[in-house]
Order: structure tokens, then C-alpha cells, then sequence
């Protein structure tokens, strides 16, 4: 990333004061995208669990099982991106 700087001893502390810590140490935001993307991946292989007319769009498709890990993976990277603050 052009013009940014990291600080790598910062990036390895686990003080509460830290730059890079967070939520406790936790990042909640990144686990809700994993969860979300998670669920939609698994739908694709398993209609039947999805909600909100997801099952039958699935379905319709012949399932997306081949395609699991590229729509989960994608899908929580846009999520995460929609939902973290960028500062």
C-alpha cells in the first residue's frame, strides 16, 4: 500500500494501549463477516437452511457447491469491507 507505514513492533504487542489492538483483542466485525459468508457458502452446497428466498435462487442455479469457498470468501471480504470502519 503506497505511502503507509506499519509498525511491526506494535503489530506484535497484545498491550490493551496497543495501536493495533481492538475490541479486547477480539475483532467482532470480522468474525460477523466470517459467519454471515460462512452460512451463504454452506447454503450453496445445502439449500435447504438458507432464508429469505435464498434457497430457492441456490436451487435454481443446480446448487453452487463447486463454487463454495469462492462465493464464501468473496462474499465475507465485501462484507467485512462494508462493515469496518476505514480510518
Amino acid at each position: 500500500i503506497k505511502k503507509q507505514k506499519i509498525d511491526v513492533d506494535a503489530l506484535f504487542s497484545d498491550k490493551a494501549s496497543g495501536k493495533y489492538h481492538y475490541n479486547g483483542g477480539f475483532n467482532h466485525k470480522g468474525m460477523l463477516a466470517w459467519i454471515l459468508s460462512g452460512y451463504i457458502a454452506v447454503g450453496t452446497v445445502w439449500p435447504n437452511i438458507l432464508i429469505l428466498g435464498l434457497d430457492d435462487f441456490f436451487a435454481n442455479l443446480g446448487g453452487g457447491g463447486g463454487y463454495a469457498w469462492i462465493i464464501g470468501a468473496s462474499l465475507g471480504a465485501v462484507i467485512h469491507l462494508i462493515i469496518s470502519n476505514r480510518n
